[in-house]
């Protein structure tokens, strides 16, 4: 899996949606991640993870050098929009000096 693919491998995922599910070189964004994502992320040297839900994590944070969870309140819109353009600012600022 090439770093820079977006998370086709989890439609499964009733949350799906390939505008909230994906992965710059070494972020990864989305909301609900399944276990069998994790693995993949960690397998593709993802070190940083990002999600936005309801609920505290339900995943280890531990396994990411770096691991941030956006608690958003019940029936309020994901802000993802506008979490992406920020991600893909600061991913473009960084890797481009």
């Amino acid at each position: 899996m090439a770093k820079t693919d977006i998370y086709h491998y989890v439609e499964n995922d009733p949350a799906y949606s390939p505008e909230w599910h994906w992965i710059t070189e070494d972020i990864a964004l989305g909301s609900y991640p399944l276990d069998g994502v994790l693995n993949e992320l960690l397998e593709a040297g993802i070190t940083a993870i990002i999600s936005m839900r309801m609920d505290e994590p339900d995943y280890d944070p531990s396994l990411f050098d770096e691991s941030l969870a956006l608690l958003v309140e019940d029936g309020k819109p994901y802000p993802f929009e506008t979490l992406a353009y920020g991600l893909t600012f600061l991913h473009r600022v960084l890797t481009e000096g």
